[in-house]
């Protein structure tokens, strides 16, 4: 930097690396003096950068008192959307006996994550962090839970998991005693009765016997429409009547 009324040097433009401010130590252009001799430089860059534009000054001064002054630009921007993880649900196959808890997190290494977020739906309905889902709730087939969000700065990101529910003869069983635990079948009579013959069922397929089982899961079915409304919930008796017909579609 020679003597000179102003000028400028290379202008910085970095990413942001924290909420508040970025850190940076800005290089402090050169001076020389036509007489010869040191011209130290003096910056009045701060120790940290707030997000958007810093006019820094730098100034010399000779040993004859005549000064130079030169200026850059630092700019912080935050280019880089919310890292997002979703924990659970994972993308496998689940049945209608088991419960779920949507856990996922998000992060934001710069401008840091906006108030709200990250939030998230499951088949487009709202759900919360931490919120347990009974899977009988849900339809066989697959489903999507998508989590988004947003940082300070507006940059958005957003993660997808797909999973799906299926029925076998064991899920059966567990569903079975998971209504009952829950009164939704509210006789073990008929309880015991529907777990007979989904093991008969069980015993048959792993015979190799589809016809077997077949008609098995047939009669689970019948015994299931015949208390429907009466020892099982009608809600109950939907969920079961459904996945014993997936089960047999998958035997033949």
């Amino acid at each position: 930097m020679r003597r000179r009324a102003g000028g400028s040097v290379r202008p910085i433009v970095l990413e942001q690396t924290g909420p508040s401010a970025t850190s940076i130590a800005v290089p402090l252009p050169t001076a020389s003096d036509n007489c010869g001799g040191p011209v130290p430089v003096l910056s009045n860059a701060p120790a940290v950068f707030p997000r958007g534009t810093t006019r820094v000054t730098f100034t010399a001064v000779d040993a004859s008192g005549n000064r130079a002054v030169a200026s850059t630009d630092v700019t912080v921007v935050d280019s880089i959307p919310p890292v997002l993880n979703i924990l659970s649900p994972q993308a496998r196959d689940y049945t209608h006996a088991e419960a779920l808890v949507m856990t996922f997190s998000g992060s934001d290494a710069g401008s840091g994550l906006a108030a709200g977020t990250p939030r998230a739906a499951l088949d487009g309905a709202a759900v919360t962090n931490g919120q347990s889902i009974q899977l009988w709730t849900l339809a066989l087939g697959s489903h999507s839970i998508v989590v988004s969000g947003t940082d300070v700065a507006g940059n958005s990101s957003s993660q997808t998991v797909t999973f799906r529910i299926v029925a076998t003869i064991d899920s059966l069983i567990a569903t079975v005693n998971v209504f009952a635990a829950q009164k939704m079948i509210d006789d073990a009579t008929t309880v015991k009765g529907l777990l007979a013959k989904l093991e008969d069922a069980r015993q048959a397929a792993s015979r190799g016997n589809k016809t077997t089982a077949i008609n098995k899961l047939q009669n689970f079915i019948d015994q299931v429409t015949a208390q429907n409304g009466k020892h099982i919930t009608p809600v109950a008796a939907q969920i079961l009547i459904t996945d014993a017909q997936y089960v047999i579609n998958t035997l033949r």
